[in-house]
C-alpha cells in the first residue's frame, strides 16, 4: 500500500517547528513494515501525487494533490482503559494498534490503524468509513473528532510502547454503510435484450473497447480500481490561495464542486445518502458529469464513463430498476457532447471557512462560519428557497415535496418555512365568503381511502357540529354533507376510513 512516510524520525512527540520543516516520501509498504517504522518514531499520512522527497507547503498542498488513503487511523485519547482492554470486545479489529507518545498511566492514549487493499479516494468516503468503524465498535464517544479527515498526519511512537498486530486487510465494502444498502459493488454490466442502441451511437467507434469489456467483466468496482491511475477524477475545483490569517475563502464564479447528500443519524453523525430509484439518478449522474467538465474542461469521453463507475460504486443504489451499461454510456456520451455554455450550474455557496485559519487560531469551523453574520444567513435562506422551488412539484403535497426535495438536494426544509414560501409565491388558493365551496373537494384512491385536496377549505365548526347533532338524533342527511362532516372532524393529516 502507498503512504507518505517522513524522512526523519523522532524520540518524542515533535513540536510545530519540527513538523513545519518535516519532509516525506511516497513508499509502497506492507502494514507490518509500516508498524515497524512507526515504532521507530516515523510519521505517516495519506498518498499524494508528489515525487521524490517533498514537504507540504502553501495553500492546497494537500487538498489539491491528494490521491487516496490506504489507512484509516483512529485516535483514542485520555481513555480510562488500557489499549488491549479497550479493543478486546471489538467487532472490527484494527490491522494494528499502538500506544502514542502521549500515553500515560490512567490516561491512556493510543491509535487504531485499519489498512485497506484499495485506496479511499475522496474525503467524504474516508469520513464515512471512519465513522462506520467507530459505530461498528461502539466507540463513538471516545474517538478524536478532529482527526477524522483524510488529510490528517499521524505521529510515530517509541519502541517502549505497546503494540498489537493482526495483519488483516479490509476492503471498502466491508463496512455497514455499503452493506446496509444491499449494494453489490462487484456487479457486472451486460446488455439487456431489446435495449435500443444508445442514441444511434456506434459504441465500437466511440468508446475504448477495453474499458467497455472491463465494465461487463469486472463491474464498477473493478473498473474503478484498474483505471484509477489512468483517468483523471476530481470532485471540485482548486481553492483560491489565501493566507492563514484569512478566515474565509471566497469562491469565485469559476469554482465548481459536486455536492453529495448527507443525513445525520440519531447520534448526530453525518452519513452519505446513496441515490435510490425515484431520486432522478440518471439526471444526477448527467449533472455531475457536466460539473466534472467544468472542473476539467478537456475530459475525454472515456474519462466521463470512468467517472460513472466511481459514482455507481460509492453514491448510487442500483438494487432496484438497475441502471445498465448502455444507459451509462448514453449518459456519458450526452454529457460529452452537451453545450457547456447552456449548462445551468447551481452554485451552492460563495465562500467557505479557511481550515488553516481555524488551526492557527484554535477556532472550530462552526464558530468561524457564524461570524459571517446575518447577511450570509439571509443569503443562504434565499438560496434554499430558490433550490426548493426549482424541484417543486404541484402534483405532490407539501410533505411529499419536502421529503422528495430533501432527498434530492441534501437540504432540510421546515414545514412552516415552506408554507410561508408558498404564501409569498402565491401558490396557495384563497377563497372569499361568496365563492367558498359548500363541500370539500376530495380525492378517492384505489383502496377507497379519501384524502383532502390541497385546495381544501374547512367548513365552520358550527356547521360541522350541526351535522353531527343531526346524526346523533337519528336524522338523515345528504351523503355529500355526511362526507364533508367526516373530513372536517378528522385531523388534517389523517385519511378517512373506508366506506
Amino acid at each position: 500500500m502507498l503512504v507518505s512516510l517522513s524522512t526523519k524520525n523522532f524520540e518524542a512527540k515533535p513540536d510545530s517547528n519540527q513538523l513545519q520543516n518535516l519532509t516525506y516520501q511516497t513508499v509502497d509498504i506492507h502494514p507490518m513494515l509500516l508498524l515497524d517504522k512507526i515504532m521507530y518514531g516515523y510519521c505517516f499520512q495519506a498518498h499524494y501525487d508528489y515525487t521524490g522527497e517533498f514537504k507540504f507547503q502553501g495553500h492546497g498542498a494537500k487538498t489539491e494533490h491528494f490521491i487516496g488513503s490506504s489507512v484509516v487511523a483512529i485516535d483514542i485519547d485520555h481513555c480510562n482503559s488500557p489499549m488491549r482492554e479497550f479493543i478486546e470486545d471489538f467487532e472490527c479489529m484494527p490491522t494494528f494498534a499502538y500506544e502514542t507518545f502521549s500515553n500515560a498511566e490512567n490516561d491512556y492514549c493510543f491509535r487504531l490503524v485499519y489498512c485497506f487493499d484499495e485506496e479511499i479516494r475522496s474525503k467524504e468516503l474516508y469520513k464515512e468509513i471512519y465513522l462506520s468503524i467507530c459505530k461498528e465498535n461502539n466507540i463513538e464517544e471516545y474517538y478524536d473528532k478532529h482527526a477524522c479527515d483524510c488529510y490528517h498526519y499521524f505521529n510515530g511512537s517509541s519502541l517502549k510502547a505497546d503494540t498489537i498486530y493482526n495483519g488483516k486487510l479490509y476492503s471498502i465494502a466491508s463496512f455497514s454503510f455499503i452493506s446496509d444498502n444491499n449494494i453489490n459493488a462487484n456487479e457486472t454490466f451486460s446488455e439487456e435484450e431489446n435495449e435500443s442502441t444508445i442514441n444511434n451511437i456506434n459504441a465500437n467507434e466511440t468508446f475504448n473497447q477495453e474499458l467497455i469489456a472491463d465494465y461487463k467483466k469486472m463491474g464498477a468496482k473493478g473498473v474503478y480500481e484498474k483505471y484509477k491511475t489512468v483517468y483523471r477524477l476530481k470532485d471540485r475545483s482548486n481553492l483560491p490561495k489565501v493566507s492563514d490569517d484569512t478566515p474565509y475563502i471566497e469562491l469565485g464564479n469559476d469554482h465548481y464542486e459536486i455536492k453529495r447528500i448527507w443525513r445525520k443519524d440519531e447520534n448526530g453523525h453525518s452519513h452519505i445518502i446513496r441515490l435510490k430509484n425515484g431520486m432522478n439518478r440518471k439526471f444526477k449522474l448527467f449533472y455531475n458529469l457536466m460539473i466534472r467538465r467544468l472542473i476539467i474542461p478537456d475530459l475525454t469521453l472515456d474519462e466521463l464513463l470512468y467517472a460513472l463507475a466511481y459514482e455507481m460504486l460509492f453514491f448510487v443504489d442500483n438494487t432496484v430498476d438497475k441502471i445498465t451499461l448502455s444507459q451509462l454510456m448514453s449518459i456519458a456520451y450526452n454529457a460529452f457532447h452537451a453545450d457547456l455554455n447552456k449548462f445551468n450550474y447551481q452554485r451552492q455557496r460563495s465562500s467557505q471557512v479557511n481550515y488553516k485559519y481555524c488551526i492557527k487560531y484554535g477556532m472550530p469551523k462552526r464558530k468561524v462560519a457564524a461570524q459571517k453574520g446575518h447577511i450570509t444567513q439571509s443569503k443562504c435562506k434565499e438560496n434554499k428557497k430558490e433550490v426548493f422551488f426549482k424541484f417543486y412539484d404541484c402534483n405532490k403535497t407539501i410533505n411529499e415535496n419536502i421529503e422528495y426535495i430533501s432527498d434530492m438536494t441534501g437540504i432540510e426544509f421546515k414545514l412552516s418555512t415552506v408554507k410561508r414560501w408558498k404564501n409569498e409565491e402565491s401558490l396557495t388558493r384563497k377563497y372569499t365568503k361568496t365563492d367558498k365551496p359548500s363541500t370539500v373537494e376530495v380525492l378517492c384512491t384505489d383502496n377507497n381511502n379519501i384524502k383532502r385536496n390541497e385546495t381544501f377549505v374547512e367548513e365552520t365548526i358550527d356547521e360541522a357540529k350541526d351535522l353531527q347533532r343531526a346524526l346523533n338524533e337519528g336524522n338523515s342527511i345528504p351523503f355529500n354533507k355526511f362526507l364533508s362532516m367526516s373530513i372536517l372532524m378528522n385531523d388534517n393529516n389523517k385519511k378517512v376510513a373506508n366506506w
